[in-house]
């Protein structure tokens, strides 16, 4: 878990995904890296999966699907 601090995932372009129970800190870890790569000077976005695809799709029906992909892809991790 140490070396997700690193970040080299977000040079690779590799996903994290964490898989446990709830309550056992994944979404605590996952801010902490999302504000470590904040602090390192990339850009995050914290949001949850389904408001990711409601956009998308949104997007989709008016015609702006690539400028709202374009914004997942400014960001260097998104945290949900």
């Amino acid at each position: 878990m140490q070396n997700l601090f690193h970040l080299d995932f977000v040079r690779q372009r590799a996903n994290v995904v964490l898989i446990a129970g709830t309550g056992l800190g994944k979404s605590h870890l996952m801010t902490a890296l999302g504000h470590a790569a904040c602090l390192k000077g990339h850009s995050v976005l914290f949001t949850g999966a389904i408001e990711i695809i409601n956009n998308l799709a949104l997007a989709h029906t008016t015609g702006t699907r690539q400028a709202g992909l374009g914004t997942l892809r400014q960001t260097a991790g998104v945290v949900y």
